[in-house]
């Protein structure tokens, strides 16, 4: 019995990995906050007692029972708009991580009162993101990826200078997770068979061609639509493969070439290039953006190992020697600044170095103590050194958060405008608590840096 129980919490909350439902919480609070910020101009008239379904017809267009919104008793349109702005607001706070599980809740119950206010409106999409945003309710493990555990970080990088291990989780979140994407899948492929449209591929060639979906011309759309059959067969193989993973990993591995890891990386795939295709091809509101945030949830640390050597791969960063970053470490801004990089070196490419230590006298050859300490200084592994903003510019390629940011910098004008803040940055050193920080000299700063 002892052993039963043990198998049972073993299945239920063995620590795994919790970077992939810190990722699925931003992918679903950005979902969340561009598909409802596009709905701006129509909040009051689909959910206020004032637009299309007053609360006196309710009776007549809803269900009466196994449903409760907020807006059944607060009609008023300005109320309604309100919350609309916090449940805005709640989503952006679960992209970036601030409060993560307060604005997970918060965001949630919103949405479904929302939801259950007029539920005519909802499609696939707002489904996804309802079931989404309960298991991330429930799910322990959210705080990856979120400015709080950011500020973690820099007291832990303060105390023991490294940084804090991948955070862990139950497995229980994963696996209904799991199962909510099976049940969609199977009962998606099972109400598909009930029809003849999807054996002979009509309902793609049908769905390509409607008014209110095609994103192409027509003369696109009737060259995909020569893809209909085979389109068809495939969506429908792609949502009943699903159903391998609810079984026990004994029987998967008796498929030959086969393991649930595999299995699992061929699914995600699978969705991958099926979601991204009907985002590409179909407006289809928040769904495939919804399924895509929902993926990242099952995510594994062998996945996260994989990808950073594929993309290390593809972008030939695969040199064994680091990018050398120099910095003064009796400096507490600066300090916190290297703990943020090291959080955003997913590629793990940065070696940081104190050029207070001995260690510099090995790295920083040529480069003398006054230069080091009026800027930040990195030492790529062709033996190129930047300093300032330019040291920043080129940190942005390796750092994959800063990907979005570094086409930016390069712009005409970046280069005055990054020194400028760099210097305003670097002379909140002077203001530091450390006691070592009111000495410092920073007046030769601004001429170090223009002549970078």
């Amino acid at each position: 019995m002892r052993a039963l129980f043990s198998s049972i919490h073993h299945f239920f909350f063995q620590p795994v990995d919790a970077r992939g439902f810190g990722l699925m919480r931003m992918a679903w609070g950005f979902t969340m906050f561009v598909y409802w910020l596009a709905r701006w101009p129509d909040i009051t008239r689909f959910y206020s007692n004032a637009g299309m379904l007053p609360v006196s017809l309710e009776s007549i267009a809803m269900r009466s029972f196994l449903r409760f919104s907020l807006f059944d008793v607060l009609t008023e349109p300005t109320v309604v708009f309100g919350f609309y702005l916090l449940m805005l607001a709640g989503s952006f706070c679960c992209m970036v991580g601030i409060f993560p599980r307060i604005s997970t809740i918060i965001t949630t119950l919103l949405l479904f009162s929302f939801h259950e206010r007029n539920y005519m409106l909802l499609g696939g999409g707002d489904a996804v993101l309802r079931f989404t945003g309960f298991v991330l309710m429930l799910a322990p493990g959210i705080h990856a990826y979120s400015l709080s555990r950011l500020h973690s970080q820099w007291k832990y990088w303060h105390k023991h200078h490294t940084l804090m291990p991948a955070p862990l989780m139950p497995k229980w979140p994963v696996i209904l997770l799991t199962w909510q994407l099976v049940m969609l899948y199977f009962t998606s492929g099972w109400d598909k068979l009930q029809g003849t449209m999807w054996f002979d591929g009509s309902a793609v060639h049908v769905a390509l061609h409607h008014l209110h979906f095609s994103r192409w011309p027509l003369w696109v759309m009737d060259g995909i639509s020569l893809l209909a059959l085979p389109v068809a067969w495939g969506t429908l193989l792609f949502e009943f493969l699903w159903l391998f993973m609810l079984l026990p990993s004994y029987v998967i591995r008796e498929i030959p070439f086969l393991s649930r890891h595999l299995l699992r990386r061929l699914l995600i795939a699978g969705g991958i290039l099926f979601h991204g295709s009907i985002f590409i091809f179909m407006d289809v509101g928040s769904f495939s953006l919804a399924m895509l945030a929902a993926y990242c949830g099952l995510l594994t640390a062998d996945d996260f190992a994989w990808l950073e050597r594929i993309t290390k791969r593809v972008l030939h960063n695969t040199s064994a020697k680091p990018i050398i970053v120099l910095f003064d470490g009796q400096c507490g801004l600066c300090r916190r600044s290297i703990a943020t990089l090291l959080t955003f070196d997913w590629l793990h490419r940065l070696h940081p170095v104190d050029f207070h230590s001995p260690e510099r006298d090995h790295v920083a050859h040529g480069l003398s103590f006054d230069d080091l300490n009026r800027a930040l200084h990195i030492r790529l592994p062709n033996g190129k050194t930047y300093l300032g903003f330019s040291a920043f510019r080129q940190l942005s390629w390796s750092l994959p958060p800063l990907w979005p940011l570094a086409p930016f910098l390069y712009l005409p004008g970046a280069i005055i405008i990054g020194n400028w803040l760099y210097e305003r940055i670097a002379n909140r050193r002077k203001r530091c608590k450390h006691e070592n920080c009111h000495h410092l000299d920073l007046k030769p700063a601004k001429k170090a840096l223009h002549q970078a």
